[in-house]
């Protein structure tokens, strides 16, 4: 596996990067992608390499990322929700962003299998570009946007894209609810995300690098939680932070410095462009019904 370090970068020729934000390209917790990191996106799209942010951040929540790094200008697109939806931006200010793809799905059976274990907890369904619907009051760490308090069958009145669940220690229940046939991935040990089955940030970046006629390998991807795994194993450049999992770690190609540190001004750097161009690929995943 190959280590950046100041000063050096194994060259990479490349065609579109896929980046995570949250741990990635901002330390989490933070709203502000910092300079270097900025001027080093800048300087990717400036050698003609595509750059698509793959997040676990709903649709409302990652716009103002895209902004900072001024991927509105050009029709920039993004991958959000962990893969729940696709979309391209607009630069309007109105309807800033455009969904091309979305995996709706019921989480009624999901919600099920956690309040067998865990009678009070706390459940959660996003609203589309706004913000989410609770059964229960809780803190705005892991929901953005507006909360509203409503009913418990309010919120499986009508299929969503992503639900979610908290309760101490809830994320040893993320094997029972993906065997109940959904996708969820523990975010900390009491806070897991739920989406459609095959749902993934993998499934939307080879579905648009499919459009595009790029090559899986001809692709990168940097990222450090669970949800980057697929990714980062399956295109021909995966970088992960310092500092995640070892699951991560394993599936990479290389590693880099931690957000802190804004290890992925180097990897950034790293990427050169490439002149492949291949094939439409056949499709490798469904991700929910579209």
């Amino acid at each position: 596996m190959v280590t950046f370090s100041q000063g050096y970068a194994s060259k990479r020729p490349t065609r579109i990067v896929f980046l995570d934000v949250d741990g990635t390209l901002i330390r989490k917790g933070s709203a502000v992608v910092p300079e270097r990191t900025r001027a080093a996106v800048w300087a990717v799209r400036e050698r003609g390499i595509k750059v698509v942010l793959a997040t676990g951040r709903p649709l409302h929540n990652v716009v103002p990322i895209a902004e900072q790094l001024e991927l509105t200008r050009e029709g920039g697109w993004v991958i959000a929700d962990n893969g729940a939806i696709t979309a391209q931006l607009t630069g309007r200010r109105l309807r800033p962003v455009h969904v091309v793809r979305r995996s709706p799905f019921n989480p009624l059976g999901a919600f099920m299998v956690a309040m067998a274990t865990y009678p009070e907890v706390i459940m959660a369904v996003e609203d589309l570009g706004k913000g989410w619907r609770v059964n229960s009051p809780l803190d705005n760490k892991h929901l953005s946007g507006r909360v509203r308090t409503v009913p418990e069958k309010k919120l499986w009145e009508y299929d969503v894209t992503r639900a979610a669940v908290r309760a101490p220690g809830i994320a040893g229940l993320v094997p029972r609810i993906e065997g109940a046939g959904f996708t969820a991935y523990a975010d900390g040990p009491n806070h897991v995300d739920i989406t459609a089955p095959g749902v993934s940030k993998f499934a939307e970046a080879a579905w648009l690098c499919n459009e595009w006629r790029i090559n899986l390998v001809d692709a990168a991807a940097a990222g450090d939680g669970l949800n980057d795994c697929g990714l980062l194993r399956s295109v021909g450049w995966g970088c992960a932070m310092t500092g995640a999992p070892q699951e991560v770690l394993d599936v990479a190609n290389c590693f880099t410095g931690s957000a802190e540190q804004e290890g992925i001004v180097m990897f950034l750097d790293s990427l050169v462009p490439s002149e492949t161009v291949t094939p439409v690929l056949p499709t490798r995943t469904t991700a929910g019904a579209r």
